[in-house]
């Protein structure tokens, strides 16, 4: 029996567990695939919320890795983010909560308590709706911004018998994953942003059925945990000594932030998944990082530009176009007032189109223009 296999048998029959240890799942017996793990997550994912097949993967790859938080100096956040309500953000909240390493809900808590919660243990941060409060509660943009780095601290005036302030300082640990909900959340905090995953869901088209229930998913659920807990300690130290090395291989066009991001992810993917797999994953991980570095409203641009490139007329009207982008799940809330805005901004003007009922739009030479100046 290895060293790894006498721990394990050593902590499933230790009789006693801590109330931190209390919250972990039983130890699977026998033979654990990652791999196989990680597909099982991705089906249940699509279940609950509609995303891109990249998106998916990459969220599953994350909510994985909160199980390996020990074998980590740095972790990445998981922003999810969206242009609209309604967009699936609090379903994957939910999703996230039964699958990850000891989730605490952050939503309706002050930062103060968050700092002694995260002191006392590491645990995986769900933050729902920042955009409601986060702005007013200025001691999460500590959490947030140090709460990456294993020995960061975040220091605070000690408190005394009378409830003043005494000339003694605390120092409070936020280290940890974390999960940042919002619409517009992006734009929060840009040092928030670059310590993040984004993954931008959008509206999903409304279709009939039965909206089906996390509680009818409730074993499948207990199975992953279960097995994402058995493998971080059988490959937890291998996990380490790989993240260490500073060995592993990212793309060119990786910024140091991405490579910060997702060498945690890669690592479990070098460690435990077979080659097929990282494949899979790793083109999935690129393909998150290109859709994060175009601003949304670069991506109003580009999806204009797809509207009228093979349009032959001189204008197109507003309502027109809007009719089109409509069409998009992005989209959908999208007004003239705020197009207009945006175009502005490209240096694009709506004009009156004398020759369709004084009703405004835009010339699609000047739409094409400001995509290929800023594409």
């Amino acid at each position: 029996m290895t060293k790894t296999s006498l721990l394990i048998k050593d902590l499933a029959s230790d009789p006693l567990l801590s109330a931190t240890d209390a919250e972990l799942p039983p130890i699977q017996e026998g033979e654990v695939s990652f791999t196989d793990t990680l597909r099982d997550c991705i089906t249940l994912l699509n279940k609950f919320v509609t995303m891109k097949p990249e998106q998916a993967v990459v969220t599953s790859l994350w909510a994985a890795s909160t199980w390996f938080v020990d074998s980590f100096d740095f972790v990445p956040y998981l922003l999810i983010t969206s242009k609209t309500k309604e967009c699936g953000k609090s379903r994957l909240l939910t999703f996230l909560e039964l699958l990850v390493k000891k989730p605490t809900q952050a939503s309706d808590v002050t930062p103060a308590a968050v700092f002694r919660l995260l002191s006392k243990e590491t645990r995986t941060l769900l933050m729902d709706e920042v955009d409601q409060y986060v702005a007013d509660r200025m001691g999460f943009y500590s959490i947030l911004n140090d709460g990456n780095t294993r020995g960061k601290k975040v220091y605070r005036a000690a408190s005394n018998a009378k409830g003043g302030f005494s000339d003694e300082c605390k120092s409070y640990n936020c280290f940890g994953f974390k999960v940042v909900v919002g619409i517009n959340a992006e734009k929060i905090q840009e040092t928030v942003t670059s310590r993040s995953i984004v993954v931008q869901l959008c509206r999903k088209a409304r279709t009939q059925g039965v909206r089906i229930k996390f509680k009818q998913f409730d074993s499948e659920f207990a199975s992953l945990r279960s097995r994402f807990y058995t493998l971080s300690l059988r490959y937890g130290d291998e996990v380490r000594e790989l993240t260490d090395s500073g060995t592993i291989k990212f793309p060119l066009e990786f910024t140091d932030r991405q490579v910060d991001a997702y060498e945690p992810l890669w690592a479990m993917l070098n460690c435990m998944a077979n080659k097929k797999a990282q494949e899979v994953c790793k083109k999935a991980c690129r393909l998150c990082t290109e859709q994060s570095a175009v601003s949304s409203d670069k991506a109003l641009l580009r999806d204009i530009f797809r509207i009228v490139k093979s349009i032959q007329q001189e204008s197109i009207k507003t309502l027109d176009l809007l009719d089109q982008l409509h069409l998009i799940p992005e989209w959908q809330d999208l007004s003239s007032k705020k197009i207009g805005k945006i175009l502005d901004a490209f240096q694009v003007k709506s004009h009156h189109i004398w020759k369709e009922n004084n009703a405004r739009g835009y010339f699609v030479n000047q739409l094409k223009r400001a995509y290929y100046e800023n594409k």
